[in-house]
């Protein structure tokens, strides 16, 4: 596996989020050529924990950072 591959290497997804997130902050749209959607699951309790990491992500100001949900 490549690790330039967005979504199978983790490390770079996060990097790849921060770095959309602090354009957004700045006023300016993300132009990286990517396309990263968010994928939520959930039922019952996993649907509970989904909707704690979707507010623990728009605590962070990086709702805006995916293109589809």
């Amino acid at each position: 596996m490549s690790p330039n591959v967005y979504g199978i290497n983790p490390t770079g997804t996060i990097d790849l989020l921060k770095k959309r997130a602090a354009l957004i902050k700045q006023g300016r749209k993300p132009a990286d050529g990517r396309k990263v959607a968010l994928i939520v699951e959930g039922g019952a309790m996993r649907g509970v924990i989904s909707c704690a990491a979707l507010m623990g992500l728009e605590e962070l100001g990086m709702t805006e950072a995916f293109d589809e949900v």
